[in-house]
């Protein structure tokens, strides 16, 4: 049985999982390329500021990695009322839901179409080809949900 240390990609994930992680992202390609550019054009019409999301996630074994997801909020959101949903769904014991089910007024134009179909998500592949991620496996949480 091989071993991984944690310089090893995919750290913890067998070489199988590993192989149809890459062997699958490779085979849909074709299909994602137009998706991701259409994807692009529409949040580089619709909003200023980057078309990529870039936040800290806490993957496996508590490692920390760079998550990546297109965006669907404003540039200037912050993510205080955010953390509050959070703290008041554990707290209160309620079960889960999105904010942005209520209206969320941070989110872009398209961006709520964005969060439903699961486009914004599609730069998770590049973690996924880095070895922080799977596609299939748990979501990586924040670094204020991991205290938690």
């Amino acid at each position: 049985m091989k071993t991984f240390n944690q310089s090893t990609p995919g750290f913890g994930t067998p070489r199988w999982k590993r192989a149809l992680d890459i062997g699958l992202i490779l085979l849909a390609l074709p299909l994602l390329i137009p998706l991701v550019l259409a994807t692009s054009a529409i949040i580089w019409l619709v909003s200023d500021g980057p078309i990529l999301f870039k936040q800290e996630r806490i993957g496996r074994g508590g490692e920390k990695f760079l998550c990546f997801k297109f965006r669907t909020m404003f540039t200037s959101s912050n993510s205080a009322s955010h953390e509050g949903h959070l703290r008041h769904l554990i707290e209160s014991n309620t079960p889960m839901t999105k904010m942005d089910t209520g209206g969320d007024k941070r989110i872009i134009p398209f961006g709520v179409f964005l969060r439903a179909t699961g486009l914004d998500e599609l730069p998770q592949l590049i973690n996924v080809l880095q070895g922080d991620m799977s596609i299939v496996g748990p979501r990586p949480c924040l670094p204020y949900e991991y205290k938690y």
